[in-house]
């Protein structure tokens, strides 16, 4: 992000949006794959 800034400027709609963004793809993209350890520790404590 601040190699951006330098070389493009500031864009206060930017610095807000992207962040936001990026934290909600990442919950989407990590649920999966949480879900699937929790699952699978589980079930290895319940045999």
């Amino acid at each position: 992000m601040t190699a951006i800034i330098e070389k493009y400027g500031m864009s206060k709609r930017a610095i807000i949006i992207l962040p936001i963004l990026g934290a909600f793809l990442v919950n989407i993209f990590y649920q999966p794959a949480t879900v699937g350890v929790i699952k699978t520790l589980v079930k290895g404590l319940v045999q």
